[in-house]
């Protein structure tokens, strides 16, 4: 079925563009590829992510390791070198980090600051991708509200998912 469908849009659009659709395939094939591969990577990050929490500042609230400064996504940072994590995407870019410091006490560095009462929903951290546009258009603080922007890739970590 599909390569009838793939002979008719050839005829259809004559030989002198099957190249050039040819082309079109191919480059979608391995952008879907790269998000595939980069969405797998940062899922292994959070699990990972999640074998790291504690409380910091004492306030009965666990977060998450905090931030490596760099050039990444809005008020946020990179994923620590430390840990054994994947630091690129399949774009071979750093993935950017926002780490969220809820609770009642919110003094720790590297972290965005989050709510007083946190609830199982509530996001912790996010491992992000700028995307194939290589740009970081989302915020941390938008990333709260789990809205990311344009092509980035945000793989969300809650308060319920901490062992």
């Amino acid at each position: 079925m599909i390569e009838t469908l793939y002979t008719a849009l050839l005829l259809a659009v004559g030989a002198a563009d099957v190249n050039s659709v040819n082309n079109q395939m191919a480059a979608q094939s391995l952008e879907t590829t790269r998000y595939q591969a980069t969405s797998f990577w940062a899922n292994a990050n959070r699990n990972k992510l999640l074998t790291l929490v504690s409380d910091l500042d004492a306030d009965s609230t666990k977060e998450l390791p905090a931030v490596k400064e760099g050039q990444s996504v809005i008020n946020g940072g990179l994923l620590p070198d430390t840990y054994g994590l994947v630091l690129t995407d399949r774009f071979k870019r750093l993935f950017g980090y926002c780490s969220y410091d809820h609770g009642t006490m919110k003094t720790s560095s590297g972290y965005y600051q989050g709510i007083d009462t946190p609830n199982d929903e509530t996001v912790i951290g996010v491992v992000i991708s700028s995307g194939a546009d290589g740009l970081f258009q989302s915020d941390c603080k938008d990333l709260l509200s789990r809205e990311a922007q344009n092509d980035d890739l945000a793989i969300y970590i809650t308060q319920g998912q901490i062992p």
